[in-house]
């Protein structure tokens, strides 16, 4: 009979390929992961990992268990999920993958209301780019997830949530977007202050530019929203926001923004359910809540977004 938490422990490290990323992951030492994975193969009577100088690597058995223990870790959880369903309310945990410029919009806002309606599920927020939440419901490591993308995959039951127009961040007293808007074609030559690739937006803003035949001059690349407002703030160039994700820094006074006009730069927010293909009770009621508070935002002025 396997323990479920070693076989927790063996998918993550498999994962990330290192006893020390998956022990930092899990919050436990790598003693204990270590001593967990040897009783693991003793256990099997085989190896599932190959030690290497910049990690492990699964092994042909290893490959095989991964395969059957995700499935049957995924399984356990659902078991889990419809086992707390005993009473009239959905329970369990529901993970929810979103971009950091999500997150600070709608992660507390979402996590009020949801402690209000739903008090007996617990919900864990997971922050990382578009890219990587894509590939985290692909391993169904967590229930959904929210990105940016330019069209939706219906196939894939991806639910269009909004669409955000990008505006231009400039330095207090900026006089190119004094006006209140600027033509894309305006940024040829001026710094921009953007994540490196891939991130979705760095993608996004160079196809943009190089359709109106210019390629975007990146002398500096931030991955952090809060850090590319400061360099900005600090009069070294331009970058490209939401605008509610520096509506607070435009209000104190610190940047000044302009919308971004022939053409402007949009993006899609979607929804989608992890890659298995399986949602429990208590994901539906989180997902039916999601898309219905962003709906209510929306309409109410909090949130400066458009329905799909």
């Amino acid at each position: 009979m396997f323990d479920l938490r070693i076989l927790e422990s063996f998918v993550r490290i498999a994962e990330v390929g290192s006893l020390t990323r998956a022990a930092i992951g899990l919050d436990i030492s790598h003693a204990v992961l270590s001593r967990q994975v040897k009783a693991l193969e003793d256990s099997l009577g085989y190896r599932v990992f190959n030690r290497t100088g910049r990690g492990v690597t699964l092994t042909e058995g290893g490959r095989r268990l991964f395969a059957g223990a995700t499935e049957l870790l995924q399984r356990a959880k659902e078991l889990t999920d419809d086992a707390m369903m005993a009473g009239d309310a959905p329970s369990g945990m529901v993970s929810v993958g979103l971009p950091g410029s999500v997150a600070s919009l709608l992660a507390g806002p979402l996590f009020q209301v949801a402690q209000e309606k739903y008090p007996r599920i617990s919900m864990r927020f997971v922050e990382a780019l578009s890219g990587v939440i894509d590939e985290l419901l692909t391993l169904g490591r967590i229930d959904l997830g929210l990105f940016y993308t330019r069209k939706a995959n219906a196939r894939r039951g991806e639910i269009p949530l909004c669409t955000v127009d990008l505006v231009l961040v400039a330095p207090p007293g900026d006089a190119l977007t004094a006006k209140g808007t600027v033509r894309l074609k305006q940024l040829k030559g001026r710094p921009l202050i953007l994540p490196s690739f891939p991130h979705a937006l760095r993608r996004l803003i160079e196809e943009s530019c190089l359709q109106q035949g210019f390629a975007p001059h990146v002398p500096f690349q931030v991955d952090s929203l809060s850090t590319m407002v400061e360099v900005v703030a600090a009069g070294s160039g331009y970058t490209v926001s939401p605008y509610d994700t520096v509506a607070h820094d435009v209000a104190s006074g610190r940047v000044q923004i302009s919308s971004i006009t022939n053409p402007p730069i949009r993006r899609l927010l979607v929804m989608a359910p992890p890659g298995t293909g399986k949602t429990t009770v208590a994901t539906k009621a989180i997902a039916a809540l999601i898309a219905t508070q962003v709906r209510q935002w929306i309409s109410e002025g909090r949130w400066k977004a458009r329905a799909p």
